[in-house]
């Protein structure tokens, strides 16, 4: 499990950047001389730590002609609000989540 404050990073987008440029020089190996089972642990805490705060944010919506993917956010407080707006300004039935965005699926219909 990771410490709280790489969540509260993702919501701010300079300390974001910041620990992003940070988890990457702590995944620099070539700082390591001899990597020990230690280090292997470390190394894959601090992968899934930028895998977190480099996760975007799309929206899925599903009506009655199909599903689509619509755009790309950066938080998921970003996303929600334009899942809420995109609901609010639709005349259709319509269903919205927001889910991470696989580069495979992103902004293309299906």
């Amino acid at each position: 499990m990771l410490p709280p404050i790489y969540i509260s990073r993702k919501k701010n987008k300079i300390g974001k950047k910041v620990k992003i440029a940070n988890q990457k020089d702590n995944l620099d190996i070539s700082r390591i001389n001899d990597i020990t089972e230690h280090d292997n642990v470390r190394l894959k805490r601090y992968q899934k730590a930028l895998e977190l705060l480099e996760m975007k944010y799309t929206i899925k919506k599903t009506a009655m002609y199909g599903t689509s993917y619509i755009g790309q956010f950066d938080t998921y407080e970003d996303a929600s609000a334009a899942a809420q707006k995109l609901v609010s300004n639709s005349f259709a039935e319509v269903f919205v989540e927001v889910v991470p965005t696989d580069q495979n699926s992103s902004n293309k219909s299906k």
